[in-house]
């Protein structure tokens, strides 16, 4: 059908079929890869990513691939060649090439109104002495010094910064020579002189010079070889060199007797007899080693040939004719021994048992008859087999299950076809059909048999697609659908469990594969709302997460990102403030960071530039572990302090209470590979010592803050007296309180009680935050006032504490939120039953001791969740 996303087929009884496939396919578009066919459609595959490998460019796919310069490597020198490496990025400055491959010369490059000039200066050799020849060596580039003699045999050099000559040395350490130097060319000779009363006239001798003595010797001459293993060499004085053939012979006369030249062995080879007659036997007489030729008379021994000898050919056998051999159904033999004929009867036997055997004169011998076989059935086939007639039924079976039962026609004898089967299964949503290549019924799904995912037009039908017994308003089918990714980002080299948020998953048993990009990977869990999968170790880039059930399958494009550190941006950082403030479910103030990119920043466009701020846990990297939560940034449109970047601008928020860690983050490719950036910078990496500090402050709820401490009786020390009062408080959370706010009602001077709010005008605040699990401490007086050892954090002069008296038996003091809310309560008694401090045992003088929560705080109201302190107030400064 012209549709490469379907195969097509010829059904035996519906026509042509085409079934959806997945096979890869051209969506068209050049900026995307691994396009792949879906529900008979071609779907676009991942991003193009357009990587040149060239750390150099920018690479994006805008109507194809694109690459755009972004190192820029001049440093302004035209004194050097710029280049960028494209593996690394980095720039390489390497000196302007001057050389002019003459060793003798300095070269230098020079600057010269907008361009560069070599220079090429000689090398200076000259030594200051005026004897003596000075040059470069051009092979070398070494200089050269040389003391020149007037005499070429007389030989000048440099001695202690003078030039000294002497008589050039020209002995060869050889007796038999007259040395000396040619005046002319300076060269030395050697000259041998001839011998003219040592020749002893001797040709087999030679004359030679001892070198060593100066002595003529007479030496064998050598020189009578000539190379011929089958001679002897010799000298013979006062005549010369002889070559004297070796004798091979062995006096046999039927032998030819020889000396082989490579081994200088005698041979001897056996003559031949042979006369090339072959009507003659030729023979080695072995007494007398002579050849005899004698007559071959042929004689076989057969009475039943003529038997001659015909030259040129040899023995002949010619059979003798038979005069009496006229009955073709006899069989005349020659008897070899007497030569005559005697003769029996033809035996006409072929061997074959459905033959009948005999020999017929007049057909002139032998003749073998059929047994003929006929049992006057069409369907059948007759034989005769070993003498017996045999009737087999006609095969008209094919052995194809496909084709049918075929049989035979007994009235023609002919095969008629067989009627195909139909494979009916019963199953609507199925195409039946007998399979020729398996020969065997197949039912295919057929493509229009399904429902979903959610919002496919087949939910909409009224129909129930996929045979599974559902309408399409309760097909959870009709519900499949990926709603969210968790985490949607994760950084490289990290393998989280995914978590994937949708709809109509229903069973493990429903789901056929999870995959994240092309890769299947491994389901954990299935429950009808999530699925959780084993992420594989992946590259950086964007994956699609694609869930199949039986017969459909929903895709999120784009759901995952493995984010890298690649981002080619070469510089940016978190520019301020350094801590921010932020309270629980609430905004901040502005975050700001800044970037700067070559050719980018500051005149280009701002939206190339994907700006984020991240938030995460205290001490950790947001691209080594999870749990950062990363945001987008806008262009902040006024001018930066540094003219040469881009500024970014975001909140913070909302966020659980607590502390966090914050970073900038920039990317070129959307948020693939990314730059981070620290208070300090990209340029020596981010480390958590630089990162800005979040302080998110929470709002406290009941029994998050307690009253931990009471000293309602003051100390009664003798210089600081009763008005030396505190309370303590407890943080129960992991979440900083603002102490600014905080409301002791009750603990004020009046009738009733008036509210003590921390932060007043008249407070001393040494502490803003009361930390998670920390305390704090609110005394009335100042240090130099209180017995209190520890630096208060807030000093509070209206903090009275009204004490229990006869008129009020029991005082109440109830720690409330900045809006309101009750957050703990302590009371205070005046009788001593309940061991709730100890006030001024002995007439008043005696130990004083607060009232102290227990480590489980319980309901502050209750008496027995507080205890009396353990460490008194006496003597003085003795309470920390």
């Amino acid at each position: 059908d012209g549709n490469p996303c379907t195969d097509d087929w010829c059904e035996s009884l519906a026509g042509c079929a085409h079934g959806w496939n997945e096979a890869p396919c051209e969506d068209g578009d050049p900026c995307t890869v691994d396009d792949r066919c879906m529900h008979g459609a071609c779907m676009s595959g991942e991003a193009n990513p357009c990587d040149d490998h060239d750390a150099c460019t920018r690479d994006w796919c805008d109507g194809g691939c694109r690459h755009e310069p972004v190192v820029l490597c001049d440093d302004n020198d035209p004194c050097t060649v710029d280049s960028c490496d494209k593996g690394t990025g980095e720039c390489a400055h390497a000196r302007r090439d001057c050389d002019d491959k003459d060793l003798c010369t300095v070269d230098v490059c020079k600057p010269m109104e907008g361009d560069v000039v070599c220079e090429h200066v000689a090398k200076d050799c000259d030594d200051g002495i005026e004897a003596s020849d000075d040059f470069c060596d051009p092979g070398t580039g070494e200089c050269v010094h040389i003391c020149e003699a007037k005499d070429p045999c007389t030989l000048g050099k440099l001695v202690e910064g003078q030039c000294v000559f002497e008589q050039k040395p020209c002995d060869d350490q050889d007796a038999c020579t007259v040395d000396s130097c040619d005046p002319v060319t300076g060269n030395c000779l050697h000259v041998t002189p001839l011998c003219t009363d040592c020749d002893d006239h001797d040709v087999c001798t030679v004359e030679w010079c001892d070198p060593a003595t100066g002595e003529w010797l007479h030496l064998p001459n050598q020189s009578c070889d000539d190379s011929d293993r089958c001679t002897w060499d010799v000298c013979e004085h006062f005549v010369g060199c002889k070559f004297i053939p070796v004798d091979c012979s062995d006096n046999n006369p039927n032998t030819l007797d020889f000396c082989d030249n490579m081994t200088g062995e005698c041979k001897h080879i056996l003559v031949s007899c042979d006369d090339f007659d072959p009507c003659t036997k030729d023979i080695l007489d072995p007494d007398t080693q002579t050849c005899k030729h004698l007559p071959d008379d042929c004689n076989d021994l057969d009475a039943c040939t003529v038997d001659h000898c015909e030259a040129g050919v040899g023995c002949v056998h010619t059979p003798i004719a038979c005069p009496v051999c006229t009955d073709p159904c006899m069989d005349y033999r020659c008897d070899p021994a007497t030569g005559l004929f005697v003769a029996v009867p033809l035996d006409c036997e072929d061997g074959d048992l459905c033959t009948v055997d005999s020999c017929n004169p007049a057909a002139g011998g032998c003749v073998h008859v059929p047994i003929v076989c006929n049992d006057g059935n069409l369907c059948t086939t007759d034989v005769c087999d070993k003498g017996q007639c045999r009737f087999e039924p006609v095969v008209c079976s094919d052995g194809r299950f496909c084709n049918g039962f075929e049989r035979c026609d007994p009235g023609t004898g002919k095969c008629i076809p067989g009627v195909p089967p139909t494979c009916d299964d019963g199953v609507a949503c199925t195409v039946d059909s007998c399979d020729p290549a398996s020969d065997s019924c197949v039912h295919l799904w057929a493509p229009d048999a399904y429902d979903g995912p959610a919002n496919d037009p087949s939910c909409f039908d009224g129909r129930d697609g996929d045979c599974d017994g559902l309408a399409d308003g309760v097909d959870p089918d009709c519900f499949f659908d990926i709603y969210a990714i968790d985490p949607a980002r994760v950084p490289v080299g990290l393998v989280p469990t995914l978590v994937i948020e949708g709809a109509g998953f229903g069973s493990a048993a429903a789901i056929r594969s999870v995959k994240v990009g092309a890769q299947e990977v491994s389901i954990i869990s299935v429950e009808p709302t999530r699925i959780k999968v084993a992420l594989p170790l992946l590259d950086v880039g964007r994956y699609d997460v694609t869930v199949r059930k039986a017969h459909v399958e929903v895709k999120k494009a784009g759901a995952l990102v493995i984010e890298g550190l690649n981002s080619k941006i070469a510089w940016g950082n978190f520019q301020w403030p350094h801590i921010v403030l932020v309270d629980e479910g609430g905004g901040s103030e502005k975050v700001y960071g800044q970037v700067y990119q070559p050719g980018l920043t500051p005149g280009g466009d701002p939206g190339a530039i994907l700006a984020q701020v991240c938030v995460g846990p205290v001490g950790t990297l947001p691209w080594k572990t999870l749990g950062w939560e990363c945001e987008d940034a806008t262009f902040n449109q006024v001018p930066p302090s540094n003219p040469n970047n881009f500024e970014y601008m975001a909140d913070i928020g909302p966020l659980p209470g607590g502390y966090y860690d914050a970073y900038f983050r920039y990317s070129l490719d959307g948020g693939v590979n990314w730059l981070y950036g620290d208070l300090n910078g990209s340029d020596d990496g981010c480390t958590p010592e630089q990162a800005a500090k979040v302080s998110v402050v929470g709002q406290p709820g009941p029994g998050d803050i307690v009253l931990n401490e009471v000293m309602w009786m003051g100390t009664n020390d003798i210089s600081k007296g009763p008005a030396d009062k505190w309370v303590e408080l407890r943080n129960m959370t992991s979440k900083p309180f603002k102490v600014r706010g905080l409301v002791l009602a009750g603990a004020k001077t009046g009738t009733p009680p008036g509210d003590v709010v921390l932060g007043a005008t008249d407070h001393v605040v040494n502490t803003e935050e009361l930390k998670p699990g920390g305390l704090l401490l609110v005394v009335r007086q100042g240090a130099s006032d209180t017995a209190v050892a520890s630096k208060p954090d807030v000093i509070a002069p209206d903090l009275a504490l009204p004490t229990p008296n006869q008129s009020y038996p029991s005082r109440t003091y109830v720690l409330k939120s900045k809006n309101g809310v009750v957050l703990d309560v302590a009371v205070a008694r005046a009788d001593d039953t309940a061991h709730l401090g100890e006030n001024g045992a002995n007439g008043g003088m005696g130990d004083d001791r607060a009232m102290e929560r227990n480590d489980v705080p319980g309901d502050g109201s209750v008496a027995t969740n507080w205890h009396t302190a353990s460490r008194q107030c006496r003597p003085q400064g003795a309470w920390k």
